[in-house]
């Protein structure tokens, strides 16, 4: 019999699984680019479209979900994510390989949505921080695992490897899911139709929205070309460049159920929202002109503000969203992470190709989380 600590963890294989796909292009990056012989902005669409289903079909698949139930749509996703890995292991052309992402990401896009739904069925309201924090902390793990291993597996047994591996995991989790998952609603059940008009009219959780994917936009710029720039630029080895920039994340993993916990708390929920963005701006310039060790100590130092961000935004969108809505409002959340998702690669690569180095770059990826912190002051929640 599955109960909510339980339900909790399969959510966190999935979510594992979801990040261990997405991630997968950062750290073998300069072999894509070699072994496809493309530019480093058509590099950044291996990103883009993954990211591309997100802004389509997470609205729709929110309200899908609020009327059929979570299960067979999580396992159907689960199994997409896979299928899209596959493809890209076995691509012969670039386009093949944009073909598999644009497949794993429809999977991703209906994950990401389904499986906070399931967290919030099982968590009461002054849980839900904690919960969700735990939620959240699978991402960075899942990032600090392809960051760590993906740029030597690949160096061993060639590029292609990590997509077979993603694909072999995401069968594995798809059948722990359907054996496991027990969907079983705490008291804010959620009926079979929702007032779609009234809902998606609902200006806080757009505002939460546009915060979310103005930091999803520096996150995953940062994440795509910090490697290569800290091997190209600042002269770290290849593989220690990927671990170092997924020193960002190993703060997040302690830190975020933390800060998850102190909102439930304290309550004022955008606080921690502005302080994680404010300071994720203020110091992503400073690695420009520091040596290695201060950059390393930088990254790390980000990371434990950026654990600030992600726990409050999830809680907040089933505060601001009524117990039946609940699958829009993470659907909502989700189309603007991934228009961020989406502009981020490429505008990000583009700034490198056009001026030959990361500067630029670097100074575009501020800009957002400051934009975020703006955004996070001027939302109507607690």
């Amino acid at each position: 019999m599955s109960n909510k600590n339980s339900i909790l963890a399969i959510v966190c294989f999935q979510v594992f699984i979801y990040g261990f796909a997405f991630q997968a292009i950062p750290p073998i990056l300069t072999f894509l680019i070699s072994a496809f012989e493309i530019s480093y902005a058509q590099a950044g669409l291996l990103m883009t479209v993954f990211g591309l289903p997100g802004i389509f079909l997470s609205i729709p698949g929110g309200i899908l979900f609020d009327r059929y139930g979570v299960k067979k749509l999580l396992l159907f996703s689960i199994l997409l994510l896979g299928i899209g890995s596959l493809v890209v292991a076995i691509s012969a052309s670039f386009w093949i390989a944009i073909i598999g992402r644009l497949i794993s990401g429809i999977g991703g896009a209906i994950i990401i949505i389904g499986a906070p739904m399931l967290v919030t069925m099982w968590f009461p309201h002054d849980e839900r921080g904690r919960a969700m924090g735990i939620f959240s902390v699978t991402m960075p793990i899942a990032m600090i695992v392809a960051f760590s291993t993906f740029g030597m597996l690949s160096l061993t047994y060639g590029w292609r490897f990590p997509f077979y591996l993603c694909f072999v995991l995401s069968v594995i989790i798809a059948i722990a899911s359907w054996i496991l998952i027990e969907v079983k609603p705490n008291d804010e059940s959620i009926p079979s139709l929702i007032n779609i008009k009234k809902h998606i009219q609902n200006s806080n959780i757009w505002q939460l929205g546009i915060t979310w994917m103005l930091a999803s936009v520096a996150s995953i710029a940062f994440f795509t070309y910090a490697p290569d720039f800290l091997f190209t630029e600042k002269g770290f080895e290849f593989t220690f460049a990927s671990i170092v920039a997924s020193l960002m994340l190993v703060g997040s993993i302690p830190l975020t159920p933390f800060f998850g916990h102190l909102s439930d708390k304290i309550g004022k929920r955008k606080m921690f929202i502005f302080i994680g963005n404010f300071m994720f701006s203020a110091l992503i310039p400073l690695i420009l002109i520091s040596s290695n060790w201060i950059i390393i100590l930088l990254i790390i130092i980000i990371g434990f503000f950026t654990a600030m961000i992600s726990a409050p935004t999830f809680a907040l969108t089933s505060e601001v969203m009524e117990p039946e809505a609940i699958g829009l409002g993470f659907g909502i959340l989700s189309t603007c992470a991934s228009l961020g998702y989406t502009i981020g690669p490429p505008l990000a690569g583009f700034l490198r190709d056009i001026f030959g180095f990361y500067y630029f770059t670097f100074w575009f990826i501020a800009a957002f989380p400051l934009m975020a912190a703006t955004m996070a002051l001027l939302m109507k929640t607690r």
